[in-house]
């Protein structure tokens, strides 16, 4: 069975690791936050951020980390990962599906006749903001972010109603 270390140890790593554990071994995870470092999820460590590959044997980084997909696949790549050892087609797939959801929302938008404004909210490091752009590109785009993660009150509330995951100060 292929050796894996999951990159991203957020809901989306998390839920990416619940569909592919059975095919893999997955032998640990990957977090620039860190605060997860040394931490667990379902017994399996996080070890810590891409610098601690060279002390690893793997067969495969996958990266689960939808907004940081393309800094953590760079940051691999300078720390001398081999570029056929990262694999990005889980976060690609999710990716490929928002755009063409964006894209399809725009034709609608468009053959509607109605003047639209868009806008994303939590928008870390802009990268879909610019897809948001790309398919209404003469629409106000609106953005909205807290800049300093989530308030503890709100994830209080979100882990109680099975929201969310995520803590206090989460980015």
């Amino acid at each position: 069975m292929k050796k894996v270390l999951i990159f991203g140890t957020g809901s989306t790593g998390r839920r990416i690791y619940a569909q592919i554990k059975d095919d893999f071994n997955v032998i640990g995870f990957l977090d620039n936050d860190a605060s997860n470092w040394g931490k667990d999820i379902d017994g399996i460590k996080i070890l810590g951020n891409g610098s601690v590959v060279k002390n690893v044997q793997y067969d495969e980084i996958l990266v689960c980390s939808l907004p940081g997909m393309k800094a953590i696949q760079a940051d691999l790549l300078a720390l001398g990962v081999p570029g056929e050892k990262i694999n990005c087609e889980y976060i690609v797939v999710q990716v490929n599906a928002r755009i063409n959801f964006l894209n399809d929302l725009s034709e609608l938008c468009e053959n509607s006749g109605e003047d639209v404004s868009v806008a994303e909210g939590g928008c870390y490091q802009g990268d879909f903001a610019k897809e948001i752009n790309r398919c209404f590109p003469d629409k106000k785009l609106y953005l909205f972010d807290t800049f300093a993660g989530l308030d503890e009150r709100d994830t209080k509330t979100e882990h109680a109603e099975g929201f969310s995951i995520f803590e206090k100060s989460h980015l």
